[in-house]
């Protein structure tokens, strides 16, 4: 249903995107002016959130029970409207870029343009349509509003709408065409509800004084306000699939269309649209980066800001832009100098090439507005090596093709770095141009602990088979083992310490064969050839470190003898199938096991079982053996006491909807990978199965004894912007568990059909491995490594992973700290204030922000939406800054525990 939703969305985005486009064309036409700015130029957004308001003599603000939602967001700075503010860590690009939602209580603009010759211009005018009203300033000054009302306690509001601009002639919401109206989607609007609905769009023509220009820079900052919603929404009688108190269809601060024009383009340099030539702009880290993107030509190169503490790895980036092809590109970085020096070879140079998407509107019944004229290609892998030439992009709107190459940097701080802010200069050459970048590097007074020592539980899936297939070398062969160890050295920095063995061939971890190779030996008599598994270790210690649960894949849903209840459509076989080996030809080749009930099975597994065991003791590792695996698929009871028998002290894995502790009561499960267990996630809202009541804080899952994580089962993940992937741990330990798990590290659409489109997984190859029917979906999927051309390589994904590990270790830190009492009062006051304050973000940032529709799309259901309002909305608080303040803050906390 969601898929067929999204592709009649895509259509209509495209209409509307069109038809607004058609619209600043004809506006043109009549007047004969030049653009200035428009809606698609690249604009700075800072967005203010707060509950929705209803007039009702007074004011009043609609509370959803929810603290993240009910609670309101920090203003700008005073002084935004001035032209020297400083604004790089506002949201960058089109005004179609902000959020889209009736959260949305305030929109501040920055469009910046340059004046050569303020005398030159004769007269600059603004046109705009919007959703509420607008206040108009240049260069700080005030110079126009437009249905502003009032202030209500520092709010400034819009005009308020008639009633009849929120409810049909049937007393029912009014929304957009498509909408979820009344307990069912599909809404229709009658001509009186389309005549309603053209209530929303108030427009304006602003004069703007050309005395307030000034040579160079300019600012033509916009306040966007809302309107109060009326309370005739009190009386709507409809029926409703949501616990809020209403559905609140359509934003009252919005922007539809915007145009700064003057009669000619005299002594002025025109910003709407992709500047012609060579280009170098600032990109924020958790931006998703298209080839439409273009940098505002009137706006500053700033240094590229990373800010993190000692023994971290951060990253930063920029981005290159031409209106030609970009051949050659290469960047270089020189040692940063600072306190101490940290050498180049701490730095690493990464390029973005297209792979993957991005959700570029939120998935609801409304049909949103997508923020590009034409569907752009996303640049979500990260290369060592540069595409020889990078292609120009289409046309967007009146912005011409040009080609975009995301450059990033990334710096792995030593530890004994003194703390203190480093300098160097990034150098960055094409065949057309070159260019320099300062790049600024703040160490901060803490010190992450080691990878290897998170307490953040991550465990991203390698897939030998993948790379095998997607580079076409033989399995387990030298060059095989050499992609394998770039995966693992990839993921290293997440702290992923999980490893699978297979014992048994076509699982659901998509093996062809089993990595422990069977030799037969007579008539039910086996040996093994454990090569395989030997050399896998020793990469695994190599390039990611010690393990702490390896698993022993011994178990698989076709082993069942029959189908279990609301999974018939599994394939069963009630036999293992496992790779045989021949010492002598060397081949393999797969083939069946005697039942789990054969009388030879118990000694034939029981000595394998042992033999793995000893090997694994040699390295250390004897107590991280675990069984695996299972999903809401169980073994039948016979098969669990069975390995019950043979091997008492092993757990089971089991990756699922529940949270296992005893399967049929008898065999201990030691790890859970969960969609919902019962647990509870520190965000207030009730999940499927909840137990206990809900609530908004931080539940410190990190201190739960049990390894037991969250598993977002969602095949689309990987498409979620990357404020999603950045806090995804940390939604993990603020919950009742430990973290995250079942996420695939280089599990990627390696199948192909004949169009050499990418259309499958490795565990697609044979169905009887598969965890997914009719009544379930569990397979592993949203990979964070992506195939270059010369193996697996990182995705913008794991970058964002990567930085948001590290911030829960300084969470954890912190908290563990807080718990202890080991610090004074006043530290512990601004600890938690900060803490709260965080997680209150995060609840907002990965939410949708969309008050009405059933719960996989509205506010509450951030799980299963990609939450790009939220995404939109954290990218202009200054999160970095708040990043920077937790860090700081558990330096202090070190500090103030060494001195005890």
């Amino acid at each position: 249903m969601k898929m067929r939703l999204k592709i009649v969305f895509n259509l209509f985005f495209c209409s509307i995107s069109i038809l607004c486009f058609l619209n600043c064309i004809e506006v043109l036409a009549q007047t004969s002016q030049v653009v200035v700015l428009d809606l698609y130029s690249s604009w700075r957004m800072f967005s203010v959130i707060k509950p929705p308001v209803i007039s009702e003599g007074t004011t009043k603000p609609v509370l959803f029970n929810l603290k993240w939602l009910d609670s309101e967001t920090a203003l700008p700075p005073k002084d935004w409207t001035n032209p020297d503010m400083d604004d790089s860590s506002w949201l960058r690009g089109p005004i179609t870029l902000s959020p889209n939602t009736s959260m949305l209580a305030k929109l501040c603009l920055r469009g910046k343009f340059t004046v050569n010759y303020p005398l030159n211009v004769r007269s600059l005018t603004l046109f705009m349509k919007y959703h509420g009203g607008i206040i108009v300033y240049l260069n700080g000054e005030e110079v126009g509003r437009s249905h502003i009302s009032k202030n209500v306690k520092g709010d400034i509001l819009a005009e308020d709408y008639p009633p009849e601009a929120f409810v049909t002639e049937n007393n029912i919401y009014l929304g957009p065409e498509g909408a979820h109206v009344d307990g069912k989607p599909g809404f229709r609007l009658s001509e009186e509800s389309k005549r309603r609905t053209e209530l929303w769009v108030r427009s304006a023509k602003i004069d703007i004084p050309v005395k307030n220009l000034r040579k160079g820079l300019n600012v033509l900052a916009i306040e966007v306000c809302r309107s109060a919603y009326d309370k005739v929404l009190n009386n709507v009688k409809a029926k409703r699939v949501n616990s809020f108190p209403h559905d609140f269809l359509w934003p009252t601060c919005y922007v539809v269309d915007l145009q700064l024009t003057s009669p000619s383009a005299s002594g002025l340099v025109l910003s709407p649209s992709r500047p012609t030539g060579f280009q170098i702009w600032n990109a924020d880290l958790l931006e998703g980066d298209f080839d439409l993107d273009f940098g505002n030509p009137a706006e500053p190169l700033k240094p590229v800001k990373i800010v993190g503490p000692r023994n971290g790895s951060f990253s930063g980036k920029i981005h290159v832009g031409s209106t030609k092809p970009i051949e050659d590109i290469s960047a270089s970085i020189e040692d940063l100098k600072g306190p101490s020096l940290i050498p180049s070879s701490a730095i690493k140079i990464r390029y973005g090439v297209p792979w993957g998407g991005e959700v570029l509107v939120d998935e609801t019944y409304n049909k949103l507005r997508p923020p590009f004229l034409t569907s752009p290609t996303f640049m979500g892998g990260l290369s060592d090596k540069p595409l020889k030439e990078y292609p120009l992009s289409g046309e967007n709107g009146n912005s011409p093709p040009g080609s975009v190459v995301p450059v990033w940097i990334t710096v792995k701080i030593p530890k004994d770095a003194p703390p203190g802010t480093y300098t160097g200069t990034l150098v960055v050459k094409t065949r057309e141009k070159s260019g320099t970048v300062p790049v600024e590097l703040k160490v901060l007074p803490w010190t992450l602990p080691d990878s290897q020592n998170f307490r953040t539980w991550v465990e991203l899936i390698q897939s030998p088979d993948t790379l095998s297939l997607e580079y076409n070398v033989p399995l387990w062969s030298e060059k095989h083992f050499d992609l394998i160890a770039d995966s693992f050295k990839l993921i290293s920095d997440t702290g992923s310490r999980m490893i699978y063995i297979s014992a048994i061939s076509h699982t659901n971890l998509g093996n062809e064969e089993s990595m422990i190779r069977w030799i037969k030996k007579g008539a039910n008599k086996y040996e093994w050839d454990f090569s395989v598994m030997d050399k896998y270790l020793d990469v695994v210690q190599k390039y990611l470190g010690n393990p702490k649960i390896v698993v022993l894949q011994v178990w698989e849903v076709y082993m069942r003898s029959k189908a279990q209840k609301r999974f018939e459509d599994f394939i069963t076989k009630g036999v293992p199938q496992v790779t045989f080996y021949d010492p002598i030809t060397k081949k393999t080749e797969n083939g069946n096991l005697p039942p789990l009930s054969d009388p030879s099975s118990k000694s034939i597994w029981k000595e394998l079982i042992n033999q793995v065991k000893d090997r694994l003791k040699k390295r250390g590792l004897e107590k991280t053996l675990m069984l695996g695996m299972f999903c809401d698929a169980w073994p039948e009871k016979e098969d669990i006491e069975f390995f019950l028998n043979i091997a008492p002290d092993l757990q089971w894995v089991q990756e699922g909807h529940g949270l296992v502790e005893k399967v049929y009561d008898i065999a201990n499960v030691g790890y859970n990978a969960s969609v919902w267990g019962g647990f509870r996630f520190g965000d207030g809202c009730r999940q499927t199965n909840q137990k206990g009541d809900p609530v908004t804080e931080s539940l410190h899952g990190w201190k739960r004894p049990r390894i037991d994580v969250v598993f977002e089962r969602a095949k689309n993940l990987d498409s979620y912007p990357a404020t999603r992937w950045y806090f995804f741990p940390e939604t993990g330990i603020t919950s009742e568990l430990r973290g995250i798990g079942r996420i695939g590290a280089d599990f990627w659409r390696v199948i192909k059909n004949k169009d050499g489109r990418r259309v499958g997984f490795v565990y697609e190859r044979f169905r009887e491995g598969s965890w997914e029917g009719t009544s379930i979906s569990l397979n592993i999927c949203n990979p964070v490594l992506f195939p270059g051309a010369e193996g697996p390589q990182a995705t913008n994904r794991l970058i964002a992973l990567i930085e948001g590990v590290q911030m829960c270790e300084a969470r954890i830190y912190i908290e563990e700290a807080i718990l202890k009492s080991s610090i004074r009062a006043d530290l512990k006051k601004r600890c938690e204030t900060a803490l709260e304050e965080r997680l209150l973000n995060m609840w907002r940032a990965l939410s949708n922000l969309q008050i009405h529709g059933p719960g996989w799309s509205n506010a509450a259901g951030w799980r299963w939406s990609a939450g790009v309002s939220g995404h939109r909305y954290f990218l202009s608080s200054g999160w970095q800054e708040q990043a920077e303040k937790i860090y700081t803050l558990a330096g202090e906390v070190q500090r103030e525990i060494e001195k005890r």
